[in-house]
């Protein structure tokens, strides 16, 4: 600087904005809160899970990460890969277990607990059905349910058989419980259905269909698996009482 006394250039006193810059305090510049930047395979998961299935992007996953997207692809290839890894992580569900119940409450239980997961994420049922998520369970869960069949008469292919039953009535559950609510949206109810197709073709034309809504209301089995299942029981209670062979026959006599 230029002292006012001379023209003399004062070496000694720096300029005024470096020795603001000198002066001035050294402050830490605070980490912003959230998932620290080293991230695992669970935490790009667990990132991913706070979307929609059919919501997840890569970006918007890394960014709730705090990292780049390229730092994803150190843990899952491409983005179907999450979504897989996020569609088996959502289908997990606690296993039944073995109090001393009936087999047939364990498969009202099996049953109740697939439709709670499926109801509340209806877009693994078509992961399922692409095979995106290999089982709607961990397959060890799903050996301990048919293990507790087995320990109460059934031979081992009855009790496979017995478990994807309940499972596919329970998922054609969630289709028929996703159809109701939408058709409440849209038209207001099943009935409102009918009558709006009976007034774009004509009542005659869906005779039968109106009369029965005309009758008896909207179907009550509409989203609800539990009459079927309650069928599906009767009759392995109407086989178990019968001769029993195989392994079923075996355990009975030790």
């Amino acid at each position: 600087m230029v002292s006012e006394s001379n023209s003399e250039i004062d070496f000694a006193a720096p300029p005024a904005p470096i020795r603001d810059m000198i002066e001035a305090p050294v402050t830490q510049v605070a980490r912003k809160p959230g998932r620290p930047r080293r991230v695992t395979l669970d935490a790009v998961v667990d990132a991913a899970c706070e979307f929609g299935i059919d919501q997840i992007e890569m970006g918007p996953v890394a960014e709730r990460l705090g990292v780049g997207v390229a730092t994803l692809y150190r843990y899952v290839r491409d983005r179907d890969h999450l979504v897989e890894l996020v569609a088996a992580r959502r289908s997990r569900r606690e296993g039944v277990v073995d109090r001393g119940q009936s087999w047939q409450d364990a498969l009202r239980e099996s049953a109740a607990s697939a439709f709670a997961v499926f109801s509340r994420t209806p877009e693994l049922i078509g992961h399922i059905m692409s095979a995106s998520i290999a089982d709607e369970t961990d397959p060890q869960t799903t050996d301990r349910l048919l293990g507790l069949l087995v320990d109460r008469g059934f031979d081992p292919v009855d009790a496979l058989n017995a478990y994807q039953q309940v499972q596919q009535v329970v998922a054609g559950a969630v289709v028929g419980h996703a159809f109701r609510r939408a058709l409440e949206v849209k038209f207001g109810g099943y009935g409102g259905l009918v009558r709006h197709v009976a007034g774009l073709l004509g009542g005659d034309q869906i005779p039968v269909l109106r009369l029965a809504i005309e009758a008896g209301g909207e179907p009550p089995v509409v989203g609800d698996y539990r009459a079927t299942l309650e069928l599906i029981i009767a009759n392995y209670e109407g086989r178990l009482e019968g001769p029993r062979t195989g392994q079923a026959a075996t355990r009975s006599r030790l």
